[in-house]
């Protein structure tokens, strides 16, 4: 497993900078609301296992395999689950148990 010490800040960045930049101004206009109402400074990251989750509003923004940040050379496009892309259930997702395609009903 990568240590958090061992990301590019520049590809960590772009990860951001990207994954904001998609979102629509109105889901922008509310995730600033909660943070300022909420004392949050911005943009926080969480380790999940092998992924790292960025929050921002209280909310996924990103989600990504630590590995992708790691590294010189930009961040690859295709590395980057933006919010939009990703289940509300996030649990379920990362459940190593799941083993009925994705239908835990």
């Amino acid at each position: 497993m990568t240590d958090v010490n061992d990301l590019n800040p520049e590809k960590v960045r772009q990860l951001i900078a990207n994954a904001w930049s998609a979102l629509d101004p109105a889901d922008r206009a509310e995730r600033f609301a909660h943070d300022i109402e909420h004392g949050v400074p911005g943009v926080t990251m969480h380790p999940q296992g092998e992924a790292i989750e960025f929050v921002r509003g209280g909310r996924t923004l990103a989600l990504v395999h630590r590995d992708l940040l790691c590294g010189d050379g930009p961040l690859d496009a295709d590395a980057e689950f933006v919010a939009d892309d990703i289940d509300a259930d996030i649990e379920r997702l990362l459940d190593e148990d799941n083993t009925n395609g994705g239908d835990n009903e």
